[in-house]
């Protein structure tokens, strides 16, 4: 009887062992790290004041370029981009559990102040989302801001082109449409 006993609660132990569940998988974090590079289609555009003279919103329905040179650590994403040949240094942000990349940079050039947003999204190994720029000078009234959407995003080599560095609204506005 001791052994049968003893038989039944070895079987009880080895079976309960066996059926503990498993645990869960690390989530997967997207991965956007690398160069990219692509296009986005410029969807909306309001201009206001003086900044209206460089004709920002001239853009409208363009496919300017853009480009990304980010590392990442973990779910800690760092580096630049660009519009054009506009350059946004020291950008960095936490991609979410969700996927997503809020990106933010800012640059003067020439008296011309831009804040571009970036709201990215890995639905799979390619990179989409949106963006919204917002312009403003310091000798112009008023401000423009440009809203797009990314069109084509190739992840891997060359990169981001430069070219002299723009002085006026108008030519800041050019070079970020090119």
């Amino acid at each position: 009887m001791k052994r049968l006993l003893l038989a039944c609660a070895c079987l009880l132990a080895v079976s309960c062992g066996s059926s503990s569940p498993a645990a869960p998988a690390p989530a997967r974090i997207a991965q956007y790290g690398g160069a990219w590079n692509g296009t986005y289609t410029i969807t909306g555009c309001t201009q206001t004041g003086g900044v209206a003279l460089a004709n920002i919103c001239g853009s409208l329905g363009n496919a300017p370029p853009y480009g990304f040179l980010l590392t990442q650590s973990g779910s800690n994403v760092s580096g630049s981009f660009s519009l054009g040949s506009i350059q946004f240094t020291g950008v960095g942000g936490t991609v979410g559990s969700d996927g997503s990349l809020a990106v933010q940079g800012t640059t003067i050039t020439g008296g011309v102040t831009i804040v571009v947003r970036w709201s990215l999204t890995m639905p799979s190994t390619v990179m989409g989302g949106t963006v919204s720029q917002t312009w403003t000078s310091d000798t112009l009234s008023g401000s423009a801001t440009v809203v797009g959407s990314i069109s084509t995003a190739l992840h891997g080599a060359g990169l981001i082109r430069t070219q002299a560095t723009p002085r006026t609204a108008s030519e800041v506005a050019a070079a970020a449409a090119q």
